[in-house]
């Protein structure tokens, strides 16, 4: 190898690093990993959604210690197993539909508690 082609290494390896970074990143949007995380729910409605919305999360089996905080909207949970967000969204989906009163359980701001 040229002494040109060793300067080009570095470069290499942190575009490299940072295409791996951000397929992680897409991913992750996308299955929610063994974790704690919060969320922020986009519209409780009354004290009933509470308990709807953690019913509905522990049915997936792949969540567990949901506790949900109607005044601030939000939730916090634990993944047991990895999850597919869109099953997760759609599981809050029928809960609000059943619900009805224009309660809307979709979770957004989704981040990992510490």
């Amino acid at each position: 190898m040229t002494k040109n082609a060793h300067s080009r290494i570095p470069a290499i390896l942190a575009l490299w690093a940072m295409v791996f970074a951000l397929g992680a990143a897409a991913q992750s949007r996308d299955v929610l990993a063994v974790g704690k995380y919060t969320a922020k729910v986009k519209s409780i409605v009354c004290d009933e959604c509470g308990p709807r919305i953690r019913q509905a999360m522990e049915g997936t089996q792949s969540i567990d210690s949901v506790f949900v905080d109607s005044k601030a909207s939000t939730v916090r949970f634990q993944v047991k197993r990895a999850i597919k967000l869109g099953d997760l969204q759609n599981a809050l989906k029928s809960a609000a539909s059943k619900m009805g009163m224009g309660a809307d359980y979709t979770l957004s701001d989704i981040k990992i508690a510490k």
